[in-house]
C-alpha cells in the first residue's frame, strides 16, 4: 500500500480549503490512473493504492508540487510507502528537488 497523506494548515478560509481538495481530487486523476480521496476531515485527506496506483500516485504528488496555492496552504505532506525506508516528508523531499 502506497499513501500520499496531506494535511492543510488550520488557518486557511473554509473556501481555499474547497478549493485545494478540487486540486488534490484533479491531480491524483491523471494519465496513469485514478485514486479516489480518502477524505479524514476536512483539512486531512489521503490517497491510497496499490502498486499498479504507484505511478498515479507520484503523478499526483508532482503536481501538486507545481501549485503555489497548494504549496502555501499545505501544513504536513507525506509519502508512505510499502518500504519503511522509503517513507518521507514530500515538503522537504521536493524542496530539494532542482528543476
Amino acid at each position: 500500500m502506497y499513501r500520499d497523506i496531506i494535511k492543510i494548515r488550520e488557518d486557511v478560509p473554509e473556501g481555499i480549503v474547497s478549493e485545494l481538495r478540487r486540486l488534490c481530487i484533479d491531480a491524483h486523476n491523471n494519465r496513469a490512473g485514478q485514486v479516489d480521496l480518502q477524505e479524514i476531515s476536512k483539512r486531512h485527506f489521503v490517497f491510497e493504492g496499490e502498486e499498479e496506483m504507484y505511478g498515479c500516485l507520484q503523478l499526483g504528488y508532482l503536481a501538486l508540487d507545481r501549485s503555489t496555492l497548494f504549496r502555501r496552504n499545505v501544513k504536513s505532506w507525506t509519502w508512505e510507502d510499502e518500504e519503511p525506508d522509503e517513507n518521507c516528508n514530500l515538503l522537504e523531499v521536493l524542496s530539494r528537488v532542482v528543476v
